[in-house]
């Protein structure tokens, strides 16, 4: 049976995104994603895909819900929801 996602896909995962890092060999539906609080191993019924309206022309998340800090790694301000 084909895997719904692959290794380098562009994922939201509770709420953030992520990036598909492994597919796990001894499971058809489990996945490990990059996130920015770190690496989870997850359902794939607990990611879906980015909405093209959610993502820049770059293919970056436009605001990340939960997250009101500056990503020092991308150089990316976050919008302060408070």
């Amino acid at each position: 049976m084909p895997r719904k996602y692959q290794v380098g896909d562009r994922v939201f995962c509770n709420g953030y995104d992520g990036t598909v890092i492994r597919i796990c060999e001894w499971s058809e539906n489990l996945y490990e994603v990059r996130l920015p609080g770190g690496v989870a191993c997850v359902s794939d019924a607990d990611i879906s895909t980015p909405l093209r309206s959610e993502l820049t022309d770059a293919g970056e998340q436009t605001i990340i819900p939960g997250c009101e800090r500056d990503d020092e790694r991308t150089g990316a301000k976050q919008l302060s929801l408070f």
